[in-house]
């Protein structure tokens, strides 16, 4: 990838980069014709704009995941896309954008999981007033379906649920009638957060159902990975789009499993979570 400095990117060799670098005049060098352009600069990440994190809130979801909320003034996230967090020393580390589109907010909230060598997670809950610098978005885990009839099932794991989760309440937002089932996993039931945030959305929409899953046997989750699950429920997925988010393992066998029972490559989006520390 490459860069336009006086704007004159080829569209063509845009495609497929996401907006943010599109906007910076990027491109890829393999789908341009040397005279299309004038001038190439190489990508450096200061081509992309950053954001002052400003009214940072935090709250315990759980024992180990942080709630993080901030406002961010000029910055826009679409449901299900994710943002690099940039501390004063340099540390770099992404986040998915875990907000409701059932409740607009110019506030954004993030899910953090609290690891004990992880130097972003541990910086974000230690600090009194931590400084951040914030760049995005990325990803292309969004909802795109143009058929409010086409059921959906999400499938992750620990914080994959903040993507999942954004791009459920944004489904919805926008009047999808498909069914529309969660399953969500952790180790065990105490692992499990915002229990009572999905049980209220299945109050509300009669064509929402979450199915929490645990390796640990509990009296109120199904004993099994969130994948095992959801195949033993959906012998076919031909017509179900399908979001998947969390464990890279985790993703990985979901996407294949689902491909697999018949839904479409197009209408998989995943986001997988590589351990940050």
């Amino acid at each position: 990838m490459v860069r336009a400095p006086h704007g004159d990117a080829p569209p063509r060799a845009q495609e497929g980069l996401p907006d943010v670098f599109r906007k910076a005049a990027c491109f890829l060098a393999c789908k341009s014709l040397a005279d299309q352009v004038e001038e190439v600069d190489l990508v450096g990440e200061d081509v992309l704009p950053t954001y002052e994190a400003t009214d940072i809130q935090r709250e315990m979801l759980s024992s180990d995941v942080l709630r993080l909320r901030f406002r961010a003034p000029g910055l826009v996230v679409p449901a299900g896309m994710f943002v690099r967090f940039i501390t004063p020393s340099g540390l770099k580390r992404s986040y998915s954008v875990a907000n409701s589109s059932l409740t607009p907010s110019d506030t954004f909230e993030f899910h953090i999981r609290l690891l004990p060598d992880g130097q972003m997670s541990q910086f974000l809950s230690a600090i009194e007033e931590p400084i951040l610098k914030i760049q995005g978005p990325f990803g292309n885990c969004t909802y795109t379906s143009a058929d409010l009839e086409k059921p959906i099932v999400f499938i992750g794991s620990g914080t994959g649920l903040a993507p999942l989760y954004a791009v459920l309440t944004e489904s919805l937002a926008k009047g999808n009638r498909g069914q529309c089932t969660l399953y969500f996993g952790g180790a065990t039931s105490e692992s499990l957060y915002c229990v009572d945030e999905l049980r209220e959305l299945e109050k509300r929409f009669a064509n929402v159902r979450v199915v929490f899953c645990t390796d640990s046997p509990s009296d109120w989750t199904i004993t099994g990975s969130p994948v095992a699950v959801a195949m033993e429920e959906n012998p076919s997925f031909k017509g179900i789009m399908v979001y998947t988010c969390g464990h890279p393992a985790l993703v990985k066998a979901a996407k294949l499993k689902t491909f697999m029972a018949g839904a479409s490559m197009s209408e998989i989006f995943s986001d997988a979570f590589d351990q940050q520390s």
